[in-house]
């Protein structure tokens, strides 16, 4: 490092804890199924009020330099990513579908809501495997390959094809 002493301080005025708090599925959050009969989403992930940096109040050039609150796919798409990298470092002979098996499988799908009063809780269609939790997704224990499942559109009475599911311990 060119700085080895340099410290970086952040301060946060009128904060408050949100430990324990419900999540709430955004009001225009995407739902499944998907385009082709396929479930999604695959997982949830924080987009609402994100701190990020080129949505301050000012105008001009200024305005990308500062920081401000922003919601949408943009913003929960990157805590998705940044968790896959972050797996990718700690266990670097993990494959993709590895990765997306540890943040699925490792996902929260309990407390998660619909409403801000906390009445209708989120199903698969609203969430997919859940809200990502990454403290689980580095140690998942189990680990499946395939990672998610979807037999497509199943006409009744059909016998549709098997799909094999490889299950690896790896805690």
């Amino acid at each position: 490092s060119n700085h080895p002493a340099a410290t970086l301080s952040v301060h946060f005025g009128n904060s408050a804890s949100i430990a324990g708090t419900p999540d709430v599925v955004a009001y225009d959050s995407s739902r499944g199924p998907g385009v082709g009969h396929v479930l999604k989403p695959d997982i949830a992930a924080p987009g609402v009020n994100i701190l990020s940096q080129g949505y301050g109040s000012s105008t001009g050039e200024t305005k990308h330099l500062e920081f401000g609150a922003v919601s949408g796919t943009s913003m929960a798409s990157p805590h998705v990513s940044g968790a896959g990298a972050l797996l990718r470092q700690l266990h670097p002979e993990w494959s993709n579908a590895d990765i997306k098996s540890a943040l699925m499988g490792t996902a929260r799908f309990t407390n998660v809501f619909l409403d801000n009063a906390h009445t209708q809780l989120a199903q698969p269609l609203d969430i997919g495997a859940g809200c990502l939790d990454l403290s689980r997704a580095i140690d998942p224990g189990l680990l499946l390959d395939t990672p998610s499942l979807s037999f497509g559109q199943v006409d009744v009475g059909s016998d549709p094809d098997p799909i094999a599911v490889t299950v690896r311990n790896v805690g």
